[in-house]
C-alpha cells in the first residue's frame, strides 16, 4: 500500500468550497493502517463527516433489530478500520467497492481465528442504523445496512473482506464540509460497545475551537446508544453503560486511557423529586494539551536523523524508541538527539532493576511497549524519574539474564489465571497485592467488575494449555451473558466463575458456565 500525498482540489468555478472529495481524509501515513506498532507511534486519524456523527443511530430491538446482541466492541473497531481504509479510496470514481485482507483486519484488532473475524464481519451485516442527512439543499433519512460485506478468495489463496457502503453515505462523506477526527487506535483498545458509539460525538466537540459540553437526558442517550432494555433503570445504565465509557476513554486502575487526544469528565444533573432524579448528563470534553505525541516532529538534520534511527547500545531493541517519537521530543524538549537517547539508556537501565519492577514507567514498558513508556517519561516525569524511585544505574543492571520463553498455550493459561484472580477479588472489592504486597480492602464501582463481563475479555481462554476448545467458548460465552444481570448477582457469578479458572479447575469452570447459560438465556 503506498502513501497518498497530494490530493486534487476544486477551481475557483466552484467558490472554493473544500469539500470531503477535496481532503485525504486520513492523517498520518497509510502503512498505519496495517502497522499496529506503527499506529500506536503515529497515532492516526481518519475524518467522519459531522452530519454521520450527528444522526447515526442504531437501530433498537423495539425497531425490529438486536444491535446490542450483535455489535461488540470488537466488531464495531472492524467497521472503524474499514470505513477508514475506504476513506482513502473513496476518491477514485470507480470506488464503490472496497477490499481489506483477512491478515490487515486480524492483526489491527488482534485477533489469530479467521472465524473469529468471519463472526465481527457477520455482525456488521447484520446491524442496521438510521441517520437523517440534512445537508444544503439535500434531505435523506430512514435505515440502512451499517455496511455490506462479503469475501474473496483468490487463486493464490489469500483472503479478503470486500465491501460496499450505501450510496448516501458515500454522497455525504464527499460532499461534507463539517467533520471531526476519529483515532484509529481507539476502536480496538474499547472495551465497551458504548464507548464505540459515544466516542465520534465527543470527539467532534473536542476539535471544535468553541467547545460546549454535551447534554442529554439519560433516556434520550440510552436510546441513541443502543441500550434499549424493557425497563429504564438508571443504576443499570450508570453501571453497564456510562462507567466502563469513562474507564475506556480516561483510563482506570491498570487500564490505560484508550484515547489520546482528550478526556471527559461526566457530571450528573438531578431534579427535585423523591431521591433526586437524574435529569441530565453533562459530558465535558477535555483536550489533553502539550503531549508529546501530538506534537510535530523536529526536522533533522543527516546526523541526527540517522542517529535516531540507531539502536540504542546497551539497551534491548524493544526499548528502543522511534524515530518519530524521538523528533517529537526534540521539538517539546528542546534537548538534542543524543541527550534524549542518553538519558533514556540510564533510565530504562534503573527500570530493568529489580528493586523498581513495580515502578510505573516499568510497568509501561512491559505491559503497553516503549512508546507509550517514553512519551509519559517525557510528558509527566520531564525526562528523569525521582530519586527515590530510581537510583542512578548500577552495573548489575547490565547482566545478561536468560530468560525461557513459555510455549504459547501455556502463555494463555497463565494469562488467564492472572486475569481470573484480579476479577475474582474486584468482584468482591479486594485489591490485589503487588510485588509481594498483601490484599487490602478497596471498594470497586460496579463499572469496573462490569468489564469482565464481556466474552472478548476472555480470548486468551482459546488454545489455552489443557482447556477444549469447545469448553473455552462455553466459558467465553458465559462471561458475554453476565451483562444481563443485575449488579450483585453478575459480581456474585463473576467471582464464582473467575474463581474455578484461577484454581484452573477446568470441570467446575465449564459446570459453573453453563448454570449461567441455562439461567441468562433471551426471554
Amino acid at each position: 500500500m503506498t502513501q497518498q500525498t497530494f490530493f486534487k482540489r476544486r477551481s475557483a468555478s466552484k467558490n472554493n468550497i473544500v469539500t470531503g472529495a477535496d481532503r485525504r481524509g486520513f492523517q498520518g501515513s497509510e502503512e498505519a493502517l496495517v502497522d499496529v506498532e506503527l499506529a500506536e507511534e503515529t497515532c492516526p486519524r481518519f475524518e467522519r463527516p459531522a452530519v454521520m456523527i450527528e444522526t447515526l443511530r442504531f437501530v433498537s430491538a423495539r425497531e425490529g433489530s438486536e444491535p446490542a446482541e450483535a455489535m461488540t466492541a470488537k466488531s464495531h473497531a472492524l467497521y472503524e478500520y474499514l470505513m477508514a481504509s475506504a476513506r482513502l479510496q473513496l476518491q477514485r470514481q470507480d470506488a464503490h467497492e472496497f477490499r481489506v485482507p483477512f491478515a490487515d483486519a486480524k492483526s489491527y484488532l488482534g485477533i489469530e481465528r479467521t472465524d473469529r473475524l468471519r463472526e465481527y464481519v457477520d455482525a456488521i451485516n447484520d446491524t442496521r442504523v438510521s441517520y437523517d442527512f440534512r445537508t444544503e439543499g439535500y434531505q435523506r433519512s430512514g435505515t440502512m445496512p451499517l455496511l455490506m460485506c462479503d469475501y474473496i478468495r483468490q487463486d493464490d489463496g489469500q483472503q479478503f473482506i470486500a465491501y460496499s457502503m450505501h450510496r448516501a453515505v458515500r454522497e455525504v462523506i464527499l460532499s461534507a464540509r463539517r467533520y471531526g477526527w476519529l483515532e484509529l487506535n481507539a476502536f480496538r483498545k474499547f472495551r465497551s460497545k458504548y464507548t464505540a458509539r459515544l466516542y465520534p460525538r465527543l470527539a467532534l466537540i473536542a476539535g471544535q475551537s468553541v467547545r460546549k459540553p454535551l447534554s442529554m437526558m439519560p433516556e434520550k442517550l440510552a436510546g441513541e446508544l443502543g441500550w434499549a432494555p424493557k425497563r429504564f433503570h438508571w443504576g443499570n445504565f450508570q453501571s453497564r453503560v456510562l462507567d466502563p465509557i469513562l474507564i475506556d476513554i480516561n483510563g482506570g486502575e491498570k487500564i490505560a486511557p484508550s484515547v489520546a487526544r482528550f478526556r471527559v469528565e461526566m457530571k450528573l444533573v438531578r431534579g427535585t423529586g423523591r431521591g433526586g432524579p437524574v435529569t441530565d448528563i453533562v459530558f465535558d470534553v477535555i483536550p489533553n494539551e502539550g503531549l508529546t505525541r501530538q506534537t510535530p516532529a523536529a526536522k533533522l538534520d543527516d546526523v541526527h536523523a540517522a542517529a535516531a534511527r540507531l539502536h540504542i547500545e546497551g539497551l534491548d531493541v524493544s526499548h528502543t524508541p522511534a524515530m518519530v517519537l524521538v523528533a517529537q521530543a526534540v521539538t517539546s524538549t528542546g534537548k538534542t538527539v543524543f541527550q534524549i537517547r542518553n538519558e533514556w539508556e540510564e533510565t530504562v537501565l534503573a527500570l530493568l532493576t529489580e528493586e523498581h519492577r513495580n515502578h510505573h514507567l516499568r510497568k509501561l514498558l512491559d505491559e503497553r511497549g516503549v512508546g507509550e513508556a517514553f512519551s509519559v517519561w517525557v510528558d509527566r516525569y520531564g525526562m528523569s524519574v525521582p530519586a527515590a524511585e530510581i537510583p542512578e544505574p548500577v552495573e548489575a543492571a547490565k547482566e545478561v539474564v536468560l530468560v525461557e520463553v513459555l510455549p504459547r498455550a501455556q502463555r494463555h493459561k497463565e494469562h488467564a489465571i492472572d486475569q481470573s484472580t484480579r476479577a475474582m477479588k474486584q468482584a468482591n472489592n479486594i485489591r490485589p497485592g503487588n510485588g509481594g504486597l498483601p490484599d487490602t480492602a478497596h471498594e470497586y464501582a460496579d463499572g469496573i467488575v462490569a468489564t469482565y463481563a464481556d466474552s472478548e475479555m476472555w480470548s486468551m481462554l482459546d488454545g489455552a494449555d489443557g482447556l477444549p476448545e469447545a469448553d473455552a467458548a462455553v466459558i467465553q460465552k458465559a462471561f458475554g451473558v453476565l451483562s444481563r444481570q443485575g449488579a450483585g448477582q453478575m459480581r456474585k457469578s463473576i467471582y464464582n466463575l473467575a474463581r474455578s479458572i484461577s484454581a484452573w479447575d477446568l470441570p467446575r469452570a465449564v459446570r459453573v458456565s453453563k448454570a449461567i447459560l441455562a439461567n441468562n438465556r433471551p426471554a
